[in-house]
């Protein structure tokens, strides 16, 4: 609904923002609900795996499905234990595996690297601190006429 306002608070994994929607040939701006992700690095027996783009909500369970899904664990039982901590970077997932478990013989120095064949570029790292990247200051503002924006709008579907 236009120029609403979302329930307060907002739900789990969301974030309120201020944000400028264009409708027709006019704008408006509008507070909304946006999905939340934020850097989490996966760590194994104290190896760094990887870091992965997630939502901050049930990252427990994002620990066992990721486990399972990459090898790192055979059964859900040898994923022993999952903290979630909080850091400045983003959030470190700690996981226990088993002795048994394939991920418990990572190398800290030389764990295998997600390649991150799409999106932001993220998944690969190894590290929080690797995903921080100081950007370069806005030189030159520009701005963009109404219809050259719907034009570029309407050409994106046929490709």
């Amino acid at each position: 609904m236009p120029g609403s306002t979302p329930p307060f608070p907002p739900p789990a994994g969301t974030a309120l923002r201020t944000l400028q929607r264009w409708r027709g040939t006019g704008q408006e701006q509008q507070v909304d609900a946006i999905a939340e992700e934020v850097p989490v690095v996966m760590r194994y027996n104290g190896a760094a795996f990887a870091v992965m783009m997630a939502t901050p909500c049930d990252l427990e369970d994002f620990a066992l499905g990721f486990s399972l899904s990459e090898g790192l664990i055979e059964r859900p039982d040898q994923l022993l234990s999952a903290e979630v901590q909080p850091q400045l970077e983003g959030i470190e997932l700690k996981m226990t595996v088993s002795a048994d478990a394939p991920g418990a013989g990572l190398d800290p120095d030389n764990g295998r690297l997600l390649p991150g064949r799409g999106g932001c570029g993220l998944c690969g790292a190894r590290q929080l601190e690797d995903v921080l990247r100081p950007l370069p200051p806005v030189k030159d503002r520009r701005t963009y006429q109404t219809a050259a924006l719907q034009r570029a709008l309407a050409g994106l579907a046929p490709h």
